[in-house]
């Protein structure tokens, strides 16, 4: 056979010339196309003609070789088993499923695993149900928590379902048994082609179920393990017990007909053998019937075996698509989108109806040119894929002929040292683009399931819904508040004053304007009920510059928000970290809002911000928008309280602070439209801005989308999503005492109130919170408002009931403000986070350590040094009462240690200062440091940092002395953080962009960066150097750690590695491994001594002097390589650890012979190259 010998590989010039030549041959526009919306295309076959004559090939073949004829999809499968309360067992089961030619459409499961709810099951939605019961101890006594309240679980049922994801929500419905049979009987409801389908679950626990209360009906499916015995199912041979002949007696009378295989054995439990497994029919569904079979597979050779059966009619399916905007090119969109909009023209846009028949014709042009050119696949296919996920030869390698095809490829790219770093910068955004959807995935599997459907809503009096119908109408009356029998009255047009002063802004838009409104808009996000995502604009925004400008500028113009861009759909989703979902304040409505209209909302949204913060419209206490950030609004907030702990009156006693805590009840939904227009009138926004508001505010409708549900539209009234205000409203009051605080409160809250009423805001007193900021006393005290008792006040007593902190923004602060309760908090969030990272890592495999250290940076570190200016206070001298404390920063310490020793596979004695320094990660305490001085740098000289020093030093009456606000924490550390900023200008040279306004927050930035690095640096050294002092030989000052400064370019020694490469390497150059003298320290080995008996066992030894490893050592070093003094061999084994670590760790990962490795060492070889001295070495497997 004559080999085709290979055609050189064409240039780019070949290739551009190729796609220009395709598309000058190109057929042209048909001229009558809105009559069918198809564009002629190059004549070929379409894929569904392809595939079709491939079915008929493949059925052909089949019958000719006498091969069963594959199920078709309009049959239905109902497949029941009891997976004896084992994950591996459901696990095996669904795979197996999904492997299969037909998956069981729906699985009834009986004895399912307490850990169902967190089981990732592909392809499938889970219908559980649990009840809330308390935990009893073996002595049969109720639990306690911490609180002294008996602890409450939430324990499953035994039945559940598993209904194929290619089966819609809306199209089956689970329900529970709550009389007689509670806990045992789970009722499915499924649509199919020849009307509703009936399936009863039933497992028998313990003989349990009462029979006489099972719902028979006909045409109903009856599955599960009914743990009786009856000739009917059993065959001639079983004898009947007291459980079978309720059973069938119970049958007969419902003239039930079992079609499962008779005699046939469906659970194996040693000598017996039995059938107790059953499927039985009614009456009118057995002429449906087509066969049943006990499935016998190799997973499931003992106990239960899935019991299958095969009915006429299938089910609905779900025909819904998603587009895959990642497999369209922007040249195809490029060379398709302005094919259709030719068809738009550029018709006048004088009135607000030319505009509506535009921007409709645009979108539905729009729609045919994505479902034209956008490949598409099923949200929910019917056939799984069923690749398994294994490495295989076959893919090692086609991998080994990509890596070098690439090498091929880059030798002919250009040699621009530009290029190459351009290509070298974009290959480690995609891999850290990697690592990051990789963590996405490990959270979702960490995240518990929920139950596809919505469970029944309580209304307010305590009732749950009973329908679909009724979950909708409560969450809309819940939320939005009650519906009216008729269309509310239009919204009154503001009165045009020419009079009046306003802020000037042009009426068009602006250069840039649209390009960063493309820019800021993300991308995969869900689309309006128009089907037009933002990446059709994104990918191609040349092509729709000139559309969208016209578009935007008739809108402006005319202060007109289109009607297309007024129609949404209101998807309800679960709120996090809520555990009861049958109250509607769980459940989250988010709009989906029309993309193009989007767009234009962002631009005109820009304008107002732009006026507001040039002009100061915004109120001074209200933060939430650039400029005035959460660290800020904390730190104003709490400026009073050390102002009352620092200053003291005449009398010696201290000023007492107090806080309420405000709740509005859905304060975004319940806008008041025409305030909100005469407050922008009052605030001198140009009149073409506040007409386009109200034309955006006036005829708004919403679809409103329950999980499998979709209800009537709604009125703008109830669903208005305006612009962002604050909902969390603070009261602080400081006076001489407690109680004439809380009379301040019941003032100015009958003020608020005063005010809300008329404005219909509604104000929910039940989640109203009061602290008394003290260090010392006990108050008790609560203001006289409605609802508000005193389990609302938050004090230091010692009762366990009473609530010890209060969350402000995201932060913990407890009446002392001594962060006890942040950290805290700190500790459980990034412990949880660090479970995460556990689920897609190990320290043998996962992402590699450079990877897991971005991850730790971006994703965990974070968390920590949230708002950390306002509690992280480092202050000498004057003001250290109020810093936080050492043995806080030591729990920090101890956290970023555990979340090191993670992400980098060390030894838990590992110092966490040596993983600091291997890492190149700044200890926590100066991260916090660092972060809270620059904070505090960019914060001086601006107007909200001199507010909140001018009110930290206001003076109180009757006082002694100014001299007191010196002990102020944010005073001292504003006053240290000016000094930083008058150093840094310097420093730079940086007076004259001080002076003209300019940002210089970079240059902040950077040189706060280099001042943490010498501080890291100066902690390395002492602790080096006290190490050295008082460690052993074997694992301390001797390991390669110890002998260097610390370095920022450490982990390009990680370059290129494996985890488990970069693993051993740590423990290599740390000296805490899972060699003998590391372990006999920590009582773990009987001897320090090496197998060989020749020296202690550490790594210097099994590289230099091992007798059991000569010969392999060949394979690495030179013979007489570690034959010198101990100076000179430190430094060798530092180069070696160092410059040589990817063929010394692969070489050790071979011969270290750790049990932590064996699973690498056998199926992950490494490919190396040997240590450079090594004489005559090639390229070796390892």
């Amino acid at each position: 056979m004559t080999r085709i010998p290979a055609c050189p590989p064409a240039t780019t010039r070949e290739l551009q010339n190729f796609v220009t030549s395709r598309q000058a041959r190109a057929p042209d526009i048909g001229p009558d196309i809105l009559s069918t919306w198809i564009l002629p295309r190059p004549q070929k076959r379409p894929h569904s003609q392809v595939r079709y004559e491939q079915r008929r090939k493949k059925r052909r073949l089949a019958r000719e070789k006498g091969i069963e004829e594959e199920p078709k999809d309009e049959d239905l499968f109902v497949m029941t088993m009891n997976v004896m309360h084992s994950r591996l067992r459901l696990k095996r089961l669904v795979q197996d499923q999904l492997e299969a030619v037909h998956p069981a459409d729906i699985i009834s499961l009986q004895d399912v695993p307490q850990s169902l709810p967190s089981m990732r099951l592909s392809g499938y939605n889970l219908a559980y149900h649990s009840d809330r019961v308390i935990e009893k101890g073996e002595d049969g006594q109720p639990v306690l928590d911490d609180k002294g309240r008996p602890k409450e679980i939430m324990e499953l049922r035994y039945v559940a379902f598993l209904v194929r994801t290619s089966i819609p929500l809306a199209n089956w419905r689970a329900f529970w048994d709550e009389g007689a049979n509670k806990g045992l009987l789970a009722t499915a409801v499924l649509e199919t082609d020849y009307g509703p389908r009936t399936i009863l679950n039933l497992y028998n626990h313990l003989e349990r179920a009462n029979f006489d209360e099972i719902p028979f009906e006909d045409g109903v499916i009856f599955c599960g393990d009914i743990n009786a015995h009856d000739p009917l199912w059993g065959g001639e041979k079983t004898e009947q017990n007291s459980s079978g002949k309720k059973a069938r007696q119970r049958l007969d009378a419902a003239e039930m007909i079992n079609v499962g295989p008779r005699g046939v054995p469906t659970y194996y439990g040693g000598d017996a053998n039995t059938t107790i497994d059953v499927i039985c029919l009614g009456k009118s569904a057995h002429s449906f019937f087509k066969r049943s079979e006990v499935l016998d597979h190799r997973d499931f050779q003992r106990d239960h075996r899935p019991l299958l059966v095969v009915l006429h009619g299938g089910p609905h399916r779900d025909d819904s698509i998603r587009y895959l905007w990642r497999k369209v090119s922007e040249q195809t969109l490029a060379y398709t989108i302005p094919r259709y909009l030719k068809l738009l023209g550029n018709p006048p846009l004088n009135t607000q109806a030319d505009i509506d028949r535009h921007i409709a014709r645009l979108l539905r042009l729009l729609s045919a040119a994505i479902a034209d050119c956008v490949p598409t696949v099923k949200r929910n296919p019917f056939r799984p894929n069923t690749v398994k996920r294994t490495v295989t030869s076959a893919m090692q390698r086609d991998m080994a002929l990509e890596r070098k095809a690439a090498r091929a490829l880059s030798r002919l790219c250009p040699r621009d040292r530009g290029y190459k770093k351009t290509v070298r910068r974009y290959e480690a955004l995609r891999r850290g683009l990697d690592v990051f959807n990789t963590l996405k995935q490990g959270v979702r599997w960490a995240t518990k399931t929920e139950p596809a459907h919505s469970p029944p809503l309580q209304n307010p009096d305590g009732t749950l819904c009973e329908s679909d119908a009724e979950n909708a109408a409560c969450f809309r009356e819940t939320v939005w508040g009650p519906a009216t029998s008729t269309n509310p009255s239009p919204l009154e047009r503001p009165v045009e004053d020419p009079s009046r002063p306003q802020h000037f802004s042009p009426q068009h838009l602006r250069q840039g304007d649209l390009k960063w409104a493309l820019e800021a808009a993300p991308t995969g996000k869900a689309c309006g009920p128009d089907q037009v995502a933002v990446d059709v604009f994104k990918k191609c925004p040349g092509v729709f510059h000139n559309h969208l400008t016209r578009i935007m500028n008739a809108c402006l113009r005319l202060e007109y928000h289109p009607d297309e861009f007024k129609r949404s759909i209101t998807v309800v989703l679960r709120k996090p970290d809520r555990t009861d979902f049958s109250l509607p304040k769980s459940w989250r409505p988010v709009a989906l809002l029309s993309c193009l209209g989007k767009l234009l909302e962002r631009v005109v949204a820009k304008r107002i911000q732009e006026l507001a913060v040039k002009h100061r419209l915004i109120p001074r206490m209200q933060f939430g928008f650039p400029g005035r950030c959460t660290t800020k609004c904390i730190e104003s907030l709490l400026s009073p309280v050390y102002r009352g702990f620092c200053v003291k009156t005449r009398n010696r006693k201290k000023w007492r602070s107090t806080l309420l805590s405000l709740d509005i009840s859905g304060a975004y939904d319940h806008v008041n439209r025409p305030e909100l227009l005469r407050i922008l009138v009052r605030k001198g926004k140009p009149d073409w801005i506040v007409n386009f508001i109200w034309s955006f505010l006036s005829d708004r409708r919403t679809m409103l989308r329950f999980p499998g549900y979709n209800f009537e539209r709604l009125h703008p009234d109830l669903n208005v999503f305006a612009f962002s205000y604050v909902d969390d409203s603070y009261i602080l009051v400081t006076s001489r005492t407690f109680k004439e605080n809380c009379e301040i409160l019941e003032m100015y809250h009958e003020q608020v109130m005063e005010w809300a009423t008329p404005n219909g805001i509604r104000f929910d007193p039940g989640k109203y919170k009061v602290m008394h900021f003290t260090r010392n006393e006990k108050c008790d005290l609560c203001p006289k408002i409605s609802g508000l008792t005193v389990k609302h006040v938050i004090n230091n007593s010692v009762d366990p009931e009473a609530p010890k902190h209060l969350r402000i923004l995201g932060v913990m602060v407890d009446p002392a403000l001594k962060w006890d309760a942040h950290i805290a908090n700190l500790e459980s969030k990034v412990k949880k986070k660090l479970g995460f990272l556990k689920r897609i890592s190990s320290s043998v495999m996962g992402p590699n350590l450079i990877d897991m250290r971005r991850l730790y940076i971006t994703s965990v570190r974070p968390i920590i040094t949230y708002a950390c200016a306002c509690w992280f206070v480092l202050a000498d001298g004057k003001g250290q009462q109020f810093r936080i404390t050492k043995k806080l920063i030591a729990r920090l310490d101890r956290l970023q240690r555990e979340c090191l020793v993670n992400i980098s596979g060390a030894y838990n004695q590992t110092p966490v200062m040596v993983l600091q320094k291997e890492l190149n990660i700044e200890p926590i305490e100066v991260a916090l440091h660092r972060i809270a001085m620059a904070h505090r740098v960019r914060n001086t000289n601006t107007l909200e940092g001199e507010r909140m020093l001018k009110v930290a030093r206001r003076p109180f009456h009757r006082m002694r002395s100014f001299a007191c606000f010196d002990l102020h924490p944010y005073w001292v550390a504003y006053q240290q953080a000016g000094l930083v900023r008058d150093e840094i200008v310097q420093h730079y040279g940086l007076e004259r962009s001080v002076r003209l306004g300019r940002n210089v927050a970079g240059w902040f930035n950077q040189y706060l960066r280099q001042q943490g690095l010498l501080r890291s640096a100066y902690l390395w050294a002492e602790f080096a150097e006290e190490h050295a002092l008082k460690a052993p030989r074997t694992c301390g000052y001797e390991a390669v750690t110890y002998m260097g400064e610390w370095c920022t370019n450490i982990m390009s020694i990680h370059m290129g590695k494996t985890r488990a490469q970069s693993t051993i390497l740590i423990h290599m150059r740390t000296g805490h491994n899972g060699l003998n003298s590391n372990l006999y320290s920590i009582n773990k080995a009987e001897t320090n001594m090496c197998p060989c008996g020749e020296g202690e066992h550490t790594v210097e030894h099994v590289l230099f002097d091992c007798v059991s490893l000569e010969r392999q050592r060949r394979e690495l070093l030179p013979a007489d390589y570690g034959k010198c003094d101990d100076d000179l061999r430190r430094l060798k084994l530092r180069y070696l650890l160092t410059q040589c670590a990817g063929p010394v760790s692969a070489w050790a990962l071979k011969h270290f012979e750790l049990e932590q490795f064996s699973w690498t060492k056998e199926h992950l070889p490494i490919r190396t190259r040997a240590f450079p001295f090594s004489s005559g070495t090639r390229h070796r497997r390892v």
